[in-house]
């Protein structure tokens, strides 16, 4: 059971607050979270990674990645902007329930790598892409305080961490990648989505290992 949690800007306390991917003097690129149910949440959302050990390479998740179903409901709304000499565009996007990642993404295990997983219950730093960008402009290392997923391709199971790694690698490789990323909708519609530390909603983890049904639990 590896604990991680949902950055999930947009909730009752903080309308305001946008996960940034890009900000600079050209493009700012960013999301909050929104519910189709109508419900509030906070702005980190328990969640976890389950595996059988010594499951095949094909084993599904034995615990939803959710802790509430109201989480499979969500869905990013991205906003991208671009500044120009004459004028400046705004870019609006929304994805599809976080639902589609989370079943691309967890359902089955088997084959998802261990570092990735580990680095997104262990991303302390994943608060970085909540920080004013304004005040501090996100870096490529510095988004990298959190883990990244997303649910393309859908015939590429197990590598959801690398794909939304690439995907960022691309976004600051060039001017060019960076307008086109800005513009399209790419990255609603593949969900991509930050994760950090379970600490954030559950610093000992055991509210999520009773909810997962365990009797007997050591906290270390």
């Amino acid at each position: 059971l590896n604990v991680v949690s949902l950055v999930a800007s947009g909730g009752k306390s903080y309308e305001d607050v946008l996960t940034t991917v890009v900000h600079n003097d050209r493009s700012t690129l960013g999301y909050w979270v929104e519910s189709d149910m109508g419900v509030q949440h906070p702005l980190y959302i328990p969640a976890k990674i389950s595996v059988r050990l010594g499951g095949a390479v094909a084993s599904r998740s034995p615990l939803p990645f959710c802790a509430n179903v109201e989480c499979f409901h969500l869905r990013q709304h991205y906003v991208g902007l671009h500044h120009s000499r004459q004028t400046s565009q705004i870019f609006e996007t929304t994805s599809p329930q976080l639902s589609k990642v989370f079943d691309a993404a967890f359902t089955v295990v088997g084959s998802m790598s261990l570092v990735s997983a580990v680095a997104a219950s262990s991303a302390w730093q994943g608060y970085s892409v909540l920080q004013d960008p304004s005040v501090c402009p996100p870096t490529r290392s510095s988004i990298a305080g959190a883990a990244w997923m997303s649910r393309e391709p859908f015939n590429s199971k197990g590598l959801h961490f690398e794909n939304a790694r690439r995907r960022l690698d691309m976004l600051y490789s060039s001017r060019a990648a960076e307008l086109a990323a800005v513009r399209d909708s790419t990255f609603a519609d593949t969900n991509m989505q930050a994760i950090v530390d379970g600490a954030y909603s559950d610093p000992t983890g055991i509210l999520q290992a009773v909810a997962a049904g365990a009797t007997e639990i050591v906290a270390f």
